[in-house]
């Protein structure tokens, strides 16, 4: 419904949610928690597997979807989402390009079939990295 009142593709709608997770000031913990994943992106990348248990540690009766990631040439990567929630490959493909842009890297990010999704970094430091700092801001 959404996407029809939008006059956008229900894909693009998923990635918006996803971009949104991690872009609105709202929801600074879901980007902190996400950056606790490596100080570059490719850091970070390595991290999603681990993501679903860090999750369910705030949130014991969350569903979390199985992420698997593989590093498939230099720079190049899969990550594999298994679950039944509709659309949340779309979602992560939104997550994955705004923390993306959080780390500066320029990246290419493709779905494909069966929850694979394929990540090509094309340059590590393309921009300047958002700031970020392990410990949350005081106030």
């Amino acid at each position: 419904v959404a996407a029809e009142v939008l006059g956008r593709s229900v894909d693009t709608v998923w990635e918006d949610v996803g971009t949104y997770l991690v872009t609105n000031p709202d929801r600074e913990g879901v980007r902190r928690l996400l950056r606790f994943g490596g100080t570059c992106y490719a850091d970070f990348l390595h991290s999603l597997e681990e993501l679903p248990g860090r999750a369910r540690l705030a949130m014991p009766h969350l569903e979390a979807p199985d992420l698997t990631l593989d590093e498939v040439g230099a720079d190049r990567f899969e990550l594999r989402c298994q679950s039944p929630v509709r659309g949340l490959q779309r979602v992560l493909v939104g997550l994955l390009t705004a923390m993306a842009d959080d780390y500066g890297a320029l990246c290419v990010i493709e779905p494909g079939a069966e929850g694979r999704t394929t990540i090509s970094v094309l340059d590590r430091r393309h921009a300047e990295a958002r700031h970020f700092h392990l410990a949350p801001p005081e106030g």
